[in-house]
Order: C-alpha cells, then sequence, then structure tokens
C-alpha cells in the first residue's frame, strides 16, 4: 500500500508503473500530506489572521480528502471504486464509531464552506481580533478535545481509512488475478 509519506510524494508502485498501483489512493494521500503541513503551520499561528486562515485551510484539506479519494481515485480503478464505496457505507452506518467525520470534518468545513462561520465547533466561537489558545477546545460528539488534538485525531482517522481502502482494493484486485489465472489455466 501506499504511504502518505513517500519519495517525491509520489507512490513507489505509481512511480515503477505497477498495475498494482491501481489499488494505491495516490490523490488522496498527496492531499493527507497537506493536511499535515497545514497543522504544522497552524500550530505555528501567532495572528488572528494567519490562525483564521490556516484553520480554514485545515478543515477544508481534511474534508477535501474524501472527495480526492472518491472523484479522483475511485475513477482510476474499479478495484479503489468498489473498496470506497464500501468504506463509505460503512462509514455512514456507523457514525458513532466515526464521529471524528461526522462531528467534525463534515460539520466544521460545512460551516465555513457554506455559511463562513470559522471555528464553529471550537468550544469559545474565534472573535475577529483573537487567537485561540493552541490546544482551544473543540466540541467533538460529547467530548471537549483541544484543537491540536482534533486536528491530529482526523488526520489519523483518515490514514486509518484510506489504508483500509487499499487494503480492501489490494485484496479484490489479487482476488481477481487469481481468478483469471484460474481461468486461464483451464
Amino acid at each position: 500500500m501506499a504511504k502518505t509519506w513517500t519519495r517525491r510524494g509520489k507512490s513507489p508502485r505509481a512511480q515503477q508503473n505497477d498495475p498494482f498501483a491501481r489499488s494505491d489512493a495516490t490523490a488522496a494521500r498527496a492531499v493527507l500530506r497537506d493536511c499535515h503541513r497545514s497543522a504544522r503551520e497552524l500550530a505555528q499561528a501567532t495572528t488572528p489572521a494567519t490562525w483564521r486562515l490556516r484553520w480554514i485551510t485545515t478543515v477544508v484539506l481534511l474534508r477535501t480528502v474524501g472527495h480526492v479519494l472518491d472523484k479522483v481515485d475511485g475513477a482510476r480503478s474499479p478495484y479503489l471504486r468498489g473498496a470506497i464505496d464500501r468504506e463509505w457505507a460503512r462509514v455512514k452506518s456507523y457514525r458513532a464509531d466515526n464521529l471524528i467525520f461526522h462531528d467534525f470534518i463534515e460539520q466544521e468545513r460545512n460551516s465555513i464552506a457554506k455559511e463562513y462561520e470559522i471555528g464553529a465547533r471550537l468550544v469559545q466561537p474565534v472573535a475577529e481580533d483573537s487567537v485561540p489558545a493552541l490546544d482551544a477546545p473543540v466540541f467533538l460528539g460529547d467530548r471537549i478535545v483541544p484543537q491540536r488534538a482534533v486536528i491530529k485525531e482526523a488526520i489519523s482517522w483518515w490514514e486509518r481509512l484510506l489504508t483500509e481502502v487499499e487494503t480492501s482494493a489490494d485484496g479484490a484486485l489479487h482476488e481477481d488475478l487469481r481468478a483469471r489465472r484460474r481461468t486461464s489455466t483451464k
């Protein structure tokens, strides 16, 4: 499977033009790399304007991972398409297991993109001229989580989901190849 942090930002399989690259979510992982960068920059924000822009960037990128996974990586391969569809069905069916997505990634991104409400999930909404503390608390379901921790949790959630998608797609690809070999040897 592709790792988020790879040499030159590309999957080794994609660099080798390996047919198994059809099971790697390379486009979504590129967005996730930007999430890591944006989260670092958010942690280093020292002015209200910088914090606000980094918060917006980080949250929107976190949601973009899923859109790119669905629209770009899903279009590359029927193996990925099937794995992505199964994983999204699971995420939607088991809301309690995926609160980070439903209650933070999606809700906060929608607050920003649809209403331009910045920091809507923060316990204390952000005033125009203030920077929340680095670990300003964020509502997440029935928990209150430090800002840095919720961003880290969201990135980790995407890492796990992408790995599950890739593992499932890779398994389907291998099963298809085994079935083709059995058919061709008869």
